[in-house]
């Protein structure tokens, strides 16, 4: 992401020491601190939200190619009428009563 080494932050703390003061510098650092969680968290909540997104689309077509496959295996079953069995002969007639 920044290519910062210690060289730069270095120089930076010494330019904000001499700029602001000692007596400025740890507040500004504790802002500057809530300022950097706060934006990694977005970070970190939009990366899982995109990532939960993906998992559901890639869920989704595997669905749809396990069902194309079951189908091309197998054709879905049509309803057809069913047909009183007659061996059963109180089964057609209300049980008998």
């Amino acid at each position: 992401m920044f290519d910062v080494g210690w060289q730069e932050l270095a120089l930076t703390a010494v330019v904000a020491l001499v700029v602001l003061g000692p007596k400025e510098l740890p507040g500004l650092m504790r802002t500057a601190g809530t300022l950097v969680r706060k934006a990694r968290l977005i970070a970190h909540d939009f990366r899982m939200n995109m990532e939960d997104m993906a998992d559901e689309i890639e869920l989704d077509e595997f669905e749809k190619k396990a069902r194309a496959k079951a189908e091309a295996i197998e054709p879905p079953i049509a309803p057809q009428a069913v047909q009183p069995d007659e061996s059963a002969p109180n089964a057609a007639k209300g049980q008998g009563l």
